[in-house]
C-alpha cells in the first residue's frame, strides 16, 4: 500500500449538487476534506 491508497471514490455526483457545481464527477477520489486527510 502506498500513500496515495486511501481515500473514497466517489460513485456518483448529483446534479445540481455543491459538489457537481465544484467539479467532483464519478469516479474521482476524496483523499482530504476540509483540510484534513
Amino acid at each position: 500500500m502506498t500513500p496515495r491508497d486511501f481515500g473514497l471514490r466517489l460513485t456518483g455526483v448529483r446534479e445540481g449538487s455543491p459538489a457537481d457545481e465544484g467539479g467532483l464527477r464519478a469516479g474521482d477520489v476524496v483523499v482530504e476534506f476540509d483540510g484534513k486527510e
